[in-house]
């Protein structure tokens, strides 16, 4: 069973107690734990209800928002020719677009995203329209298998544009071994208790106490054990009280493959937050975090910190403006759209960056920094200015720093 808060890491000693005593081809691992007092007899052991998947937005919708404001923030850096600036003071024509690249997405990462994702928004009878509302809905759900061969085509495509190409879907891994935990008393003579808590789905009651009749009979079974009792039910929360003769047949049933595999059936009937619940909790404010989730992937409980997610982009959109100047923009120049209209050249050509970003360039990424973008719990930095790459700005500063960039590059644009 899984540890709550309120139990501790275990003493480093105590792990010898039952590694001799697990059966060599039980694919588990030791995980230590004790009381809150190696003196008290009773320990407790509360199975946390798992946390369901939450997919990320669909990938059209995240290429829409950003075209939009890729679209809006070249516009202004076009305008105000920062590019032949650079180019003018020394760099090269690819170093001008790099560095053209960074400015841009630092400032739709830590400003204008969130700002766009998250002020879109009109409430009308009750009911929240604009993007965030949007990104929120869940996803179409098409068969697959058809008569219509046109149907197929169609699931196909949705399935496409939804999700991205099958290509970039890593290969799922083997969830990690389970683990059970080492307690440990002063005295390993003493009786020791165990109160194992499940907060119970109230429409699956009567699976659990099936369950529970299954998981007493192994107990049972167990060399020192003596005995459980249900202790009551308060918040869905079902609690027993199992004894045990000593510390070590504790230990030692705990460690049961039986044990184990009991457990992983527990999961199914516990009290899981809904998914709608959890996206309320944490909206996809930001489209190009949500971006960088890997494909096949649910979104991380913490996000990717702000500054790894800036540079990732700024590097796959730099390679998708290489793609595409060699594809794509080859025959815009061969069909005159250069010569045009300016702004259907610009939208023509961010929605192929953000296209190829979308589809390509981030899955192929991620498929190699995907470890390294992942958060740890423990990596939580409060000083300045870690805490405002990592975490990004408070929505006023956003809304200033959006305020000077646009209002710089128009200026410099109306001089001009």
């Amino acid at each position: 069973m899984s540890d709550s808060s309120n139990v501790d890491t275990a003493v480093e000693d105590t792990a010898e107690l039952v590694i001799d005593t697990i059966p060599t081809n039980a694919d588990i691992s030791m995980e230590e734990g004790k009381s809150e007092s190696k003196d008290m007899e009773t320990f407790v052991d509360y199975v946390s209800p798992p946390r369901p998947p939450v997919p990320p937005p669909a990938k059209y919708k995240l290429c829409l928002v950003i075209w939009f404001t890729v679209y809006l923030v070249a516009w202004f850096a076009e305008g105000s020719g920062i590019v032949n600036a650079l180019i003018a003071g020394g760099l090269n024509p690819s170093g001008a677009i790099w560095c053209l690249f960074m400015l841009e997405i630092f400032v739709m990462v830590f400003c204008c995203m969130e700002l766009v994702v998250g002020l879109t928004r009109l409430k009308i009878c009750g009911r929240w329209f604009g993007i965030l509302p949007w990104f929120m809905q869940p996803r179409c759900q098409w068969v697959r298998k058809s008569d219509n061969v046109f149907v197929e085509i169609l699931a196909c495509f949705v399935e496409v544009i939804e999700d991205g190409f099958a290509i970039f879907t890593p290969a799922q891994r083997a969830p990690p071994p389970p683990k059970t935990h080492v307690f440990d008393l002063v005295d390993n003579k003493k009786e020791a208790v165990l109160r194992a808590q499940h907060n119970i789905d109230p429409n699956r009651v009567d699976d659990y106490e099936k369950w529970a009749s299954k998981m007493i009979v192994h107990m049972e079974s167990q060399l020192g054990f003596i005995g459980a009792e249900k202790e009551g039910v308060e918040n869905d929360v079902h609690t027993w009280r199992l004894k045990f003769e000593n510390v070590n047949a504790l230990n030692n049933c705990m460690a049961t493959p039986g044990w184990v595999k009991m457990v992983e059936e527990l999961q199914g009937l516990l009290n899981s937050p809904k998914i709608t619940q959890i996206m309320m909790e944490h909206p996809p404010i930001n489209a190009l975090v949500d971006m960088l989730t890997r494909q096949g992937d649910a979104t991380p409980i913490l996000p990717p910190k702000k500054w790894k997610v800036w540079w990732i982009t700024t590097c796959s959109i730099f390679f998708s403006y290489l793609i595409a100047n060699a594809t794509v923009f080859t025959y815009y120049l061969k069909w005159g759209w250069n010569t045009g209209n300016k702004d259907v050249y610009r939208i023509a050509t961010t929605g192929a960056l953000v296209l190829i970003l979308n589809y390509i360039c981030t899955p192929a990424a991620l498929l190699l920094v995907n470890d390294w973008m992942i958060r740890k719990p423990h990596e939580n930095d409060t000083k300045f200015p870690w805490k405002q790459l990592n975490d990004g700005l408070i929505p006023p500063v956003q809304l200033i720093a959006s305020i000077v960039y646009f209002v710089s590059t128009g200026v410099v644009w109306l001089r001009k």
